[in-house]
């Protein structure tokens, strides 16, 4: 058995590296890894990352295909809704070690791997040849990173922090300029993430939503002096909390619009002190609605609220959309009531996708109570013919805040909970009539059928639902932007039926008078790409 390894290291006085440590996966071929030869029947990629000048041949690794298990559910429409309204519904995300786009350093043709260059020499290398690691510092690397050409891809990176207890007084991230970097963030793990080493193609929905917060964030824009693009610094003797034992993953968002391959690598260097130095605790926060949804043609603002749990001092605020947007605004709200508008951008431009601009207070700091909020204004131009969703576009309140011991981390807006064993998304907004019978809020249903089962009342159990508890449409204006996955492809058409129940009384034996409800016929989901589909609900006969 060969083994991948992933190493973290520490500098020491002597000017070498300790290695503080050393993650490892079996690798199933019995072959030498000097000797692998690709296989062009395969599309499985192959990933290597070299330990040490010690260490003479490279290890490789097929990376599986990614699965996920859902529950099967219901036979009939009115017992088959019963078990989706009111509860969450449960499924397992098997643990994903991804095919797709996780091109990690593969060979071309027959040809055996090129062990003396990154990804086996396949596609363009901008690689870096990165710096020894300064004292006190601790460097994460990924290894090369193959990216097609005309494709856009998240990697995750998954590892654990085994040293001293510490403080992160600085983070310098480092990567290639050239190409489309969109980021590249060390987010808070959990011990339910895959184990340390584990890279996957994170670009996923479903992957995404199970990130914590970032770790760190600046407290200045790219073009400040004090910063210089990646660079993340606090004021003496302010630190990020960074404990023994820390999950964390290492997040990677890259662009490839050129047609050709490239290969990529990343780097954070981090200046470490210990915990006892620390004189005040700062952490990050990120505020964002759960899902978007821009239709073509208009202007479309996505406003959305984040409640602060505690009395801190923000360090820094900033925002973050991409090439449609036109607008930011952040309020500071308490008790109902504008305080002050404490971020704006008048006029968006394209440049802000990569270098948003970012407020920083001072060391003092701007304060917040404990019961305060956050509304955040995105105002987008769509000046397309499609919708607009995540990851096409995005709007991200984010910035560092003190004493703060751990990240902070907001969605905002409609998280519904999706079933389904296909392979399609449909998306999309809801809306109601001016009709209104009781007071517009209930739990939800979105249910998906085969056209030939004759909908909500017909035979035929759903293929694929969605629900929201305590859904809100309250007022015409009100809106629910909702992200159903799991809904089959295929040429045979779907009808889809939606249902609130606005007077409380369950949906499982139908809706009955003053629900709001609507419905569609021969909707038809027939690739992966999401297909949008708005709703305008109005009260049950």
């Amino acid at each position: 058995m060969s083994k991948l390894y992933f190493e973290e290291m520490l500098d020491t006085a002597s000017g070498g590296f300790k290695t503080l440590k050393v993650s490892s996966l079996e690798l199933a071929s019995q072959r030498s890894a000097d000797s692998l030869q690709h296989d062009s029947s395969r599309t499985s990629p192959r990933l290597r990352f070299r330990v040490s000048d010690s260490d003479a041949s490279p290890a490789t690794r097929r990376v599986k295909s990614a699965t996920r298990t859902l529950p099967s559910k219901g036979h009939s429409l009115r017992r088959s809704l019963q078990p989706y309204v009111g509860r969450r519904i449960p499924y397992l995300l098997g643990l994903l070690l991804a095919f797709g786009a996780v091109q990690g350093c593969a060979g071309n043709g027959t040809n055996p791997l090129d062990d003396d260059l990154p990804c086996g020499g396949e596609g363009l290398d901008l690689t870096m040849e990165f710096p020894a690691i300064h004292d006190n510092g601790l460097s994460i690397r990924t290894p090369p990173l193959l990216v097609p050409g005309g494709t856009e891809i998240l990697y995750c990176y998954y590892g654990i922090y085994e040293g001293d207890d510490a403080g992160v007084t600085s983070q310098l991230m480092r990567a290639s300029t050239e190409g489309a970097l969109h980021h590249a963030v060390l987010k808070v793990g959990s011990d339910d993430d895959p184990p340390p080493g584990t890279l996957i193609d994170c670009t996923s929905d479903t992957i995404q939503d199970s990130a914590g917060a970032p770790l760190f964030e600046s407290i200045g824009d790219a073009s400040s002096k004090t910063n210089n693009g990646g660079l993340i610094a606090l004021p003496e003797g302010f630190a990020f909390k960074f404990p023994q034992g820390l999950r964390y993953i290492a997040d990677v968002h890259y662009i490839n619009s050129q047609p050709e391959p490239v290969c990529i690598n990343v780097a954070w260097d981090l200046n470490l002190i210990p915990e006892d130095e620390v004189e005040t605790f700062a952490a990050s926060y990120n505020l964002d609605p759960y899902s978007l949804s821009i239709p073509p043609g208009e202007e479309t603002t996505i406003t959305f609220d984040c409640p602060w749990p505690e009395d801190t001092n923000l360090l820094s605020i900033g925002g973050h959309m991409h090439f449609h947007g036109d607008r930011y605004e952040v309020e500071h709200i308490r008790e109902e009531t504008t305080l002050d508008t404490i971020y704006e951008v008048d006029q968006w431009l394209p440049d802000y996708r990569f270098d948003s601009p970012v407020t920083f207070f001072g060391p003092e700091g701007f304060p917040v109570e404990a019961g305060d909020s956050f509304r955040t204004h995105c105002t987008y131009v769509n000046d397309g013919n499609t919708h607009l969703s995540y990851p096409d576009e995005m709007c991200t309140t984010f910035g560092v805040a003190f004493p703060l011991n751990e990240p902070l981390r907001c969605e905002a807006g409609d998280k519904g909970e999706s079933w389904g064993k296909g392979e399609g998304i449909l998306q999309g907004v809801l809306r109601r009539t001016p009709d209104l019978v009781n007071d517009g809020i209930g739990d939800l249903v979105i249910a998906v059928f085969f056209q030939e089962q004759n909908g909500p009342n017909g035979p035929g159990a759903p293929v694929a639902t969605w629900n929201l508890q305590n859904a809100d449409l309250s007022t015409t204006e009100s809106e629910i932007n909702y992200t159903l996955q799991g809904v089959p492809i295929g040429a045979e058409p779907l009808y889809v039926w939606v249902g609130l129940d606005d007077d409380g009384s369950g949906l499982d034996e139908g809706p009955t008078a003053g629900d709001l409800v609507a419905e569609a016929n021969n909707l038809l989901v027939q690739t992966t790409t999401p297909v949008t589909f708005d709703f305008m609900l109005e009260p049950a006969s």
